[in-house]
């Protein structure tokens, strides 16, 4: 058996990432970092599958074909650790090379902007005029990412400021606490 404790941490401070990047348990045992992220997608997939269609009639069935999949990832990631996370995601069964519509990848603070112009009853959106900005900073347990938006005609969103951050999240918070 194998622990891997916070591992999602280690594609920022990998020095480099590649296919044969491995990653050490809490035993010091290593097993090749693409397959511990795929095996938590799948995971999380097949979860959520079930979940589903425990909630949906039988001829309503829904597959994995029938959804597009939004993976988000930490805003200080570079395109290395972002594109390894899709590979992950394909060999995980989420979507494939072939269909990579099916997956979208979405930075951490967008899809919380999202979901925060929407009020708590997601009956309709927060009211945001054109030109109103605002700031998202989005604490996880290993990262902070922070970003600024302004709404723009339409109601469209536009990024003001290069998302930003770092691994300032919880974790550190636990870690300094217990020294």
């Amino acid at each position: 058996h194998y622990y891997f404790h916070r591992f999602k941490m280690e594609l920022h401070t990998a020095k480099t990432l590649s296919k044969d990047t491995t990653i050490e348990d809490v035993n010091g045992k290593k097993l090749p970092a693409i397959d511990i992220f795929a095996h938590a997608i799948r995971y999380l997939k097949d979860h959520f599958l079930t979940y589903i269609n425990m909630t949906v009639s039988s001829e309503t069935k829904v597959n994995n074909d029938d959804i597009r999949w939004v993976l988000t990832v930490p805003a200080i990631w570079d395109d290395n650790a972002k594109q390894f996370m899709r590979q992950a995601a394909y060999k995980a069964g989420l979507a494939s090379e072939a269909n990579k519509e099916q997956l979208l990848t979405a930075l951490e603070p967008e899809a919380v902007g999202i979901f925060c112009r929407r009020n708590l009853t997601l009956e309709h959106n927060i009211d945001l005029n054109t030109g109103d900005r605002y700031m998202i900073v989005d604490c996880l347990h290993g990262t902070v990412d922070i970003t600024v938006h302004e709404i723009i005609e339409n109601g469209r969103v536009k990024e003001v400021t290069t998302a930003s951050g770092g691994d300032w999240g919880g974790t550190k918070v636990d870690e300094e606490f217990l020294k």
